[in-house]
């Protein structure tokens, strides 16, 4: 929602973090893209955008995990990319040069498996639609998501989703309850491009048999079984931590599903009530010193 700071307008967005319940990896196409199937949900924590009214764009990137971007230039971040897409695409469809100073609160994990920057680029478009009044139509919006990252066309949406493809099919899921959720990261980046590199090319076709009615009931997954995450051994590879996360989260009182979300390392468990997430996500921190570990809840 817009509002006035010091005469300037303004709004704030949240940028959720992004949990794959699945992921399977059904083929590649002859570009090198992976055809991924997944279960996205996202979560009531996350990163947070500002944007206000300038003359030019800015960036200036706060929180926990600033650092994690120090070494990086700005025009690497996602957040700049899609800003300087939005605004090129404002020049291009009616001759505006807009700007604005944009925060980024950074509190999520860096290269962590959750679509922390995907996320932020969603949320710099919605709040830069907003700000400077741009109306985009659904196939100019999609292609400009694609460009920043296969995940953005999802946080776009930020609701519960199947996506196919390489992330342009997206099936809006209307889950009949949100379980409470802990995450879980060694603190330690792990590259996606690395895990695709370790992926043992074994596609499964199959998976094309579920149906979206099948998994809109989080007991419904969890009693048939759907979770998989065909990256998670390459991950584990890389980082055996995530794969003791892992076993540690599924003994914990009241878990009803425990796994990797997306290429690592960020580990998830569900459960049913917030005792039980605020239990694990303090037993945890004490058992992984160095690790961020968050009780929150899918929205």
């Amino acid at each position: 929602m817009l509002r006035l700071l010091n005469n300037v307008q303004s709004l704030l967005k949240h940028a959720s973090a992004k949990i794959n319940l699945f992921l399977r990896v059904v083929g590649r196409r002859n570009d090198g893209y992976h055809l991924l199937e997944s279960l996205v949900v996202f979560t009531e924590y996350g990163d947070e955008i500002f944007v206000q009214e300038d003359d030019e764009l800015y960036l200036e990137v706060r929180g926990e995990f600033a650092s994690g971007l120090s070494g990086f230039s700005k025009e690497n971040n996602l957040v700049w990319k899609a800003a300087t897409a939005l605004k090129d695409y404002a020049l291009k469809a009616n001759g505006r040069n807009c700007g604005a100073k944009i925060i980024l609160t950074k509190n999520l994990p860096i290269a962590s498996g959750i679509g922390g920057g995907s996320a932020d680029a969603a949320a710099t478009i919605h709040a830069l639609c907003e700000l400077w009044n741009i109306d985009i139509p659904h196939e100019d919006l999609l292609e400009i998501s694609l460009k920043l990252g296969s995940d953005v066309p999802v946080c776009l949406q930020g609701k519960p989703a199947l996506m196919r493809g390489i992330g342009e099919d997206i099936t809006e899921i209307e889950l009949l309850h949100k379980p409470y959720m802990v995450l879980v990261n060694p603190n330690i980046p792990l590259a996606t491009a690395e895990v695709f590199r370790d992926f043992a090319k074994s596609y499964d076709s199959s998976s094309h048999n579920i149906k979206n009615s099948d998994i809109v009931s989080i007991d419904n997954i969890i009693r048939e079984k759907y979770y998989v995450n065909d990256l998670e051994n390459a991950a584990v590879g890389r980082l055996p931590v995530i794969g003791e996360i892992i076993k540690s989260l599924r003994s914990t009182d009241g878990c009803l599903l425990a796994g990797m979300s997306g290429s690592g390392a960020t580990c998830f468990a569900l459960y049913h009530e917030k005792k039980y997430a605020d239990k694990a996500a303090e037993d945890l921190q004490k058992i992984y010193k160095n690790a961020w570990c968050v009780s929150t809840r899918i929205k």
